[in-house]
């Protein structure tokens, strides 16, 4: 557990940028295929 602890602080910063970037590319989907993501709930059919 220790062991656990000691990695995610040391790659705390490379977390937070993986993070940032899957919201980013969630919310350019959205902004790009609203009415799709509304209509279905999975936004992969139309």
């Amino acid at each position: 557990m220790r062991r656990f602890f000691y990695l995610a602080v040391q790659h705390q910063a490379l977390l937070r940028i993986l993070l940032v970037l899957v919201v980013m590319t969630a919310a350019a989907i959205y902004a790009v295929t609203p009415d799709v993501v509304l209509a279905d709930g999975d936004g992969f059919e139309p």
